[in-house]
């Protein structure tokens, strides 16, 4: 799923203009990145969607074997592609908005943002929850006395 997310990202920076070009010809620019970049966009859009679609299928048909593993650290790697989905989304509207001939309240435009706040919003969750589970189980798995934490400056060694 985070390989279409992190490419759909990275070629925003396609988009902007190099240094020298302070002033480009708007024009050439335009045409340039509605012929070549929006396209590859279009494309990369297509395939972080069937990333999704294909965790989500994947998540779904596992789900019940999930439920009954305890959890573990490695949970918290389940936030991060659905952030790196969000962030790609608001790369592909942001791309639509500056190079698209697409009018702004189009059906398309629309849904695009509504699923990009809705996939924002859930990671958003999803990423606090497993936190939360995650400190949780690393604070029962270590638990720590005020009497045995305190530091005392005798004790502390430092090694170069």
């Amino acid at each position: 799923m985070s390989a279409p997310n992190v490419s759909l990202y990275a070629l925003t920076i396609m988009a902007q203009p190099s240094f020298q070009e302070e002033h480009p010809d708007i024009n050439d620019f335009q045409r340039v990145h509605r012929q070549l970049y929006l396209p590859c966009m279009h494309f990369l859009f297509a395939l972080a969607i069937v990333g999704m679609l294909a965790s989500l299928s994947s998540l779904w048909v596992r789900w019940d074997d999930f439920k009954k593993i305890p959890f573990s650290p490695a949970h918290a790697a389940f936030c991060v592609p659905t952030l790196s989905h969000a962030n790609a989304i608001q790369a592909y509207r942001g791309s639509l908005i500056s190079f698209s001939t697409t009018p702004a309240g189009s059906p398309f435009k629309l849904c695009l943002y509504a699923y990009w706040v809705i996939v924002l919003a859930a990671g958003t969750i999803v990423t606090c929850w497993i936190s939360a589970k995650f400190l949780y189980w690393y604070v029962e798995r270590n638990p720590t006395s005020c009497e045995n934490s305190r530091l005392v400056p005798s004790r502390i060694i430092i090694d170069m």
